[in-house]
C-alpha cells in the first residue's frame, strides 16, 4: 500500500510544474516591471513626458512597462504547458527527466504564445497604469515599503482576475 503523502500528491498531477511556474512568474512580473520602468524613464522619460505630459506620462510609462513585462512571459510558458501535459496524462512522464522532455518536446511547449501575448500585453499594461495612478489618487505618495508592498500585492491579485 502506497504511503499517504504519496496518495496525496497523485491527486495533484503536474503540481511540481505548476509550482515552478508560478514561482517563477511572481519572480519575473514583479522583479521584472520595475526594472523594466527604470530603463523606459533613465531612456525615454522626455519622450514620454513630451508627447502625454508630465503626470500622464508616467502613467503611460509604467503601463508600457507592464505590458512589455507580460509579454515577456512568453519564456515561461513550457512550464505551463509541461504542467497541463502532466495533469493530462501522468504516465507520458514516467522515467524522462526535465531535460529529456524539453529536448523531446522542443519548440512545440510555446504552442499558443500568440494567445498568450494578446491576453497579457493589455491586461499588464493596465496593471501597470492603473495601480500606481490609484495610489497617486489616494495620495499614497511616500513610496514607503509598505506602499510598495500592497500595490505589488493588488497587482497580483488583478493580474489573476485578468487572466480568467
Amino acid at each position: 500500500m502506497a504511503p499517504l503523502g504519496r496518495k496525496l500528491l497523485s491527486l495533484f498531477p503536474g503540481l511540481g510544474y505548476a509550482a515552478g511556474y508560478k514561482v517563477s512568474q511572481r519572480i519575473y512580473k514583479f522583479g521584472g516591471q520595475p526594472w523594466i520602468n527604470d530603463v523606459l524613464a533613465r531612456n525615454y522619460r522626455t519622450n514620454f513626458t513630451n508627447l502625454f505630459g508630465e503626470r500622464k506620462g508616467k502613467m503611460m510609462m509604467q503601463a508600457t512597462a507592464g505590458s512589455l513585462t507580460g509579454i515577456g512571459e512568453v519564456v515561461l510558458l513550457p512550464l505551463d504547458a509541461l504542467k497541463i501535459k502532466r495533469q493530462v496524462n501522468p504516465d507520458a512522464f514516467r522515467g524522462r527527466g526535465v531535460v529529456q522532455i524539453f529536448k523531446e518536446e522542443g519548440t512545440t511547449l510555446y504552442r499558443g504564445w500568440g494567445w498568450t501575448v494578446a491576453r497579457n500585453a493589455p491586461g499588464s499594461f493596465a496593471v501597470g497604469s492603473f495601480l500606481p495612478e490609484l495610489a497617486s489618487v489616494l495620495s499614497l505618495t511616500s513610496r514607503d515599503e509598505t506602499v510598495i508592498r500592497c500595490e505589488r500585492g493588488y497587482k497580483g491579485l488583478y493580474s489573476w482576475r485578468i487572466g480568467l
